[in-house]
């Protein structure tokens, strides 16, 4: 399934807008797990511009982001929490 939120958004209102669906899937159809939440972000800054996130030693663009429960990470001990590792390949 694909869902576009279109128009820009303020980060407190996109974190808002993803989780008003999460909590419709859950309260309308029972869904209580996700395996996987693919986003495609167009990031702006404050004056509406296009802005891209860039790795300071390679000068490379971040094209991909993975963010993983540190129990499904196998590099860290457990902890409760999530890990954003970036790969920019």
């Amino acid at each position: 399934m694909e869902i576009v939120i279109q128009g820009d958004q303020s980060a407190e209102e996109a974190a808002e807008c993803l989780a008003s669906i999460i909590a419709l899937f859950h309260e309308r159809y029972g869904i209580d797990y996700f395996r996987e939440i693919c986003l495609n972000v167009a990031l702006i800054d404050e004056e509406g511009e296009n802005v891209e996130l860039i790795d300071p030693e390679t000068s490379e663009t971040y094209d991909w982001i993975e963010v993983y429960k540190a129990e499904d990470y196998p590099e860290e001990p457990v902890k409760p929490v999530l890990r954003l590792v970036v790969d920019n390949t």
